[in-house]
């Protein structure tokens, strides 16, 4: 195609759409994380708190316990680098932990509301007893959360969307994608 001047310019080309669909997959997988995370825990604090008056000390308790798992992260970062399954390194993690956290969240909204029914029937022995069950859910959440999190940034930040480049431009790119990364995850870490 000329340009004004009548010399051919080149365009470059669009990125091939298996490129583009993993982009989409990987940025869909994250943006689900992510309201998983800060949404719904936002509604599950304000309906424990304002709406079923359970004290606010367990709710914390509770709903805070994901986080105190995050040392496992580094532990399944390892064993995805490590272990193959089925010919496979990270994608496993990834599905495992993704089929384990929506099973759990579907589990923390029943606890939820199991908290609620003995909040509003007035027995604090049971709201007690079932805030910690519901500690115990979110701990297990918060395991299936770094289950599937780090093997996926360590996925996103190793795949093939830089091309074929000299050495520095690869690692260039993949630089960029982990500080994106780190932004994505500032919303959750807060």
């Amino acid at each position: 195609m000329p340009n004004s001047s009548g010399t051919p310019v080149t365009l470059k080309p669009l990125p091939s759409s298996r490129l583009l669909f993993l982009a989409l997959r990987l940025g869909l997988f994250q943006a689900c994380l992510g309201a998983l995370a800060v949404l719904t825990l936002g509604i599950f604090n304000r309906l424990l708190i304002d709406d079923f008056q359970v004290p606010a000390v367990l709710t914390a308790l509770a709903l805070g316990c994901q986080q105190l798992v995050a040392f496992t992260r580094v532990w399944f970062g390892k064993r995805s680098d490590q272990c193959r399954l089925g010919g496979l390194r990270r994608t496993p993690f990834i599905l495992g932990g993704a089929a384990a956290f929506c099973l759990l969240f579907w589990l923390a909204g029943s606890t939820v509301l199991w908290v609620a029914a003995a909040a509003q029937a007035g027995d604090s022995a049971a709201v007690l007893t079932r805030s910690l069950v519901l500690a115990l859910v979110f701990l297990l959440y918060g395991t299936a959360i770094s289950a599937s999190s780090t093997p996926f940034a360590a996925l996103w930040l190793m795949s093939p969307m830089n091309g074929n480049g000299p050495p520095w431009c690869r690692w260039c790119g993949r630089c960029s994608r982990l500080a994106l990364l780190w932004v994505q995850f500032l919303p959750v870490a807060f």
